[in-house]
């Protein structure tokens, strides 16, 4: 999970190096990876975590797009982000063992 975070903090911070990833792992022309880069955002946040009308969205855009049985999951029955916020502390007290 910290390596995780970790990768989540530099696709933030370094948006050339994000996009040129995103462009060559889904192999998709730099101008498509750019014009994602934003909605991406949207998604991977600052920390990690995915808000319920997140989960929501999601969850009815892939019933839309798969048009299969109805998903009746509630998102926050989804979302568990104990192991989360627990290697968030583990990153934040390393930052500040490196000072």
């Amino acid at each position: 999970m910290r390596a995780s975070l970790k990768s989540l903090y530099e696709f933030r911070r370094d948006k050339t190096a994000a996009i040129a990833f995103l462009a060559a792992y889904f192999e998709i022309p730099q101008s498509i990876a750019l014009k994602a880069y934003p909605d991406i955002l949207d998604i991977l946040t600052a920390d990690g975590e995915i808000s319920t009308e997140k989960v929501r969205q999601i969850l009815a855009m892939m019933q839309d797009t798969l048009k299969k049985e109805p998903v009746f999951a509630e998102p926050a029955a989804l979302l568990d982000f104990s192991f989360l916020r627990e290697a968030q502390k583990d990153l934040k007290a390393e930052g500040r063992n490196r000072r």
